[in-house]
């Protein structure tokens, strides 16, 4: 069976780093950490980072960043 898509390593990747990600959206690393651990970003944060990601010209939408495909 295919792994699923983990949406958090999908947005990191994107994004360049999971360190990116935090200094971003304003958190500390291990809490990004834990949400690609987890398979998942809090759904409080997704359309803050899909506005990140058109303001750095990072390709994202929010299906990928919630479902992570």
């Amino acid at each position: 069976m295919p792994k699923s898509p983990n949406p958090a390593a999908l947005v990191c990747a994107r994004f360049g780093s999971q360190e990116r990600v935090a200094l971003l959206v304003k958190r500390n690393p291990s809490t990004v950490s834990r949400w690609v651990r987890q398979g998942y970003i809090p759904y409080t944060y997704i359309d803050g980072l899909v506005r990140l990601a058109t303001k750095h010209g990072v390709r994202l939408t929010r299906a990928e960043a919630l479902l992570g495909r």
